[in-house]
């Protein structure tokens, strides 16, 4: 076990102790321990008075940063990163002015555990459209469980990076470090468009076709928000979470998790931040504080569904096809539907009958 000792800038003499058992540790492991949300680690002292010129979270402290494990005093200094405090103030500021309906909470706990799948409409400008083919991608997570191994999960976040959108699909376990270091690279500076992420996921699942959906929260209208909210989330199976993403008054947009949870509640985990909001009063609490106007969530089709019911993907733990099947003799990425495999034996029982 290694004993990380950070300095603080005000009193040398006192120091944070995180207690691990990896053999170099990284910035982000010392930061978990202490668990305090606005903690962050500096080369020195100046710095760490100053909130300027954090550690890299990813930073290994004896390989990347050439620090003895023996003994870090005045080599890790801690200060408090007193500009996300006040952002979160401000958040919490318009949360209390904010416009949402009052009784979004109350209607997801009456109307979510009704039976999901509803058509339902959408008003967009003076035009109203049907949904038919409405979900996203689904994966098999319950942010909600954190004591098993599966959701034990390392934020790669790096501070001050557009890296939302790569930490939304590695927490989701769509993506291996590997991948998430390759996505950075690419975009950290410049964030995912929406057609990066729809080709990005198009190049990992070739027979399926994704659409960034969008829907425009000051054009429903403030009594239908609600309704909307909660229709959205009905089409993502209990257990499961989607990619998902806001856009914000001052347009700023920022990729979420959404999810239901194996007790059936609603969920939103906004990974970049290492955030949960995990039911009906918090996910509210979400939409107010960020000023949500527009709202985005990833939908999957099979390229060959030419029925008006979607026929999204929805994966496993391990991230294979729950609802699709690959035949052994044809390439073992081709996915046909279970559904249609079914029904094709059922014709023949009968054309043999």
């Amino acid at each position: 076990m290694n004993i990380i000792r950070a300095t603080d800038p005000y009193g040398p003499s006192i120091n944070k102790d995180a207690y691990l058992h990896e053999r170099d540790p990284t910035i982000n492991d010392v930061l978990k321990y202490l668990k305090h949300p606005y903690l962050r680690l500096y080369s020195n002292r100046i710095d760490a008075i100053r909130n300027r010129n954090p550690f890299n979270n990813r930073s290994r402290i004896k390989t990347d940063l050439n620090i003895n494990l023996g003994d870090t005093r005045k080599k890790l200094w801690y200060g408090t990163d007193n500009n996300q405090k006040l952002i979160d103030a401000q958040k919490r500021l318009a949360f209390s002015k904010s416009k949402l309906p009052d009784d979004l909470n109350e209607k997801i706990g009456n109307e979510f555990t009704q039976k999901a799948g509803k058509k339902f409409r959408k008003k967009l400008g003076t035009k109203t459209y049907k949904t038919k083919k409405k979900g996203g991608l689904n994966k098999k997570k319950d942010v909600k469980k954190i004591d098993s191994w599966e959701n034990l999960w390392v934020n790669p976040h790096v501070p001050g990076k557009q890296d939302c959108c790569p930490c939304v699909f590695h927490y989701m376990g769509l993506i291996d470090d590997n991948e998430y270091a390759e996505l950075y690279d690419k975009y950290s500076e410049t964030g995912m468009l929406p057609q990066d992420i729809e080709t990005f996921f198009k190049s990992k699942y070739p027979h399926f076709n994704f659409k960034l959906e969008r829907a425009d929260l000051t054009k429903i209208g403030k009594k239908r928000v609600s309704k909307f909210i909660i229709d959205l989330f009905k089409t993502i199976k209990k257990g499961h979470v989607a990619v998902g993403g806001i856009i914000r008054e001052d347009n700023t947009k920022h990729c979420i998790v959404f999810s239901k949870t194996n007790d059936n509640k609603i969920a939103i985990h906004d990974s970049q931040m290492e955030m949960l909001y995990n039911d009906g009063h918090e996910v509210t609490e979400f939409f107010s504080q960020n000023r949500v106007r527009q709202i985005y969530y990833l939908s999957s089709n099979y390229e060959k569904n030419k029925t008006n019911k979607l026929d999204k993907l929805i994966l496993d733990s391990n991230n294979s096809p729950l609802n699709f099947y690959t035949p052994e003799l044809y390439s073992s990425d081709y996915y046909t539907p279970t559904k249609s495999k079914t029904k094709s034996k059922s014709k023949s029982k009968t054309k043999s009958n």
